[in-house]
C-alpha cells in the first residue's frame, strides 16, 4: 500500500472512528496523534515555516481535500470533517487491502481501533440469521 493510500486510510479511520456523521479538524488530528496511528519521522514531525503546524498535520489535511474532492468525505463547512457513505466504503475496502498487506506496514498502528472495525465489517459482510419466530 502506498503512502498516500495508509495516510488516506488513517484519516478516513480516525474520522470513523471520533464520529462519522462529522468533526473537527482538531478532534481528528488530535485522535491520530494521541493514538499513534503511524509512526512520526523527524521530517513529519517538524514544523513548516510557511504555517504554524507540524507536516504530519498539514499532509493530513491535503490528504483531506483530495478525499472531499472525491466525495469520500462531505464538503461541509472549514475544518469539519464528515464521512459520506462513498467514503466509508472507501475505507472498507482500503481497510481490507491494509489486512491482506498487513505485514508490510511498519508505519501504521491501528491497534485495538482495528479490531473493532473488523469486527464492524464482518458482522456487515455477515449478518446475522434472521429468527424464525414459531
Amino acid at each position: 500500500m502506498k503512502k498516500s493510500t495508509q495516510l488516506e486510510l488513517i484519516t478516513l479511520f480516525a474520522i470513523y472512528c471520533v464520529g462519522e456523521k462529522g468533526t473537527s479538524k482538531r478532534v481528528v488530528l488530535d485522535f491520530i496523534q494521541e493514538h499513534k496511528l503511524f509512526s512520526l519521522s523527524p521530517t513529519m514531525s517538524a514544523q513548516l515555516s510557511s504555517r504554524n503546524e507540524p507536516v504530519w498535520e498539514n499532509k493530513i489535511a491535503w490528504v483531506r481535500n483530495s478525499l472531499a474532492r472525491n466525495g469520500f468525505l462531505d464538503q461541509t463547512p472549514k475544518n469539519f470533517w464528515a464521512l459520506t457513505q462513498k467514503g466509508t466504503a472507501h475505507l472498507t475496502s482500503l481497510f481490507l487491502s491494509f489486512l491482506s498487506e498487513a505485514p508490510n506496514h511498519t508505519n501504521v498502528y491501528l491497534g485495538e481501533w482495528f479490531e473493532m472495525f473488523s469486527n464492524e465489517i464482518a458482522s456487515e459482510k455477515n449478518p446475522p440469521a434472521p429468527s424464525h419466530a414459531p
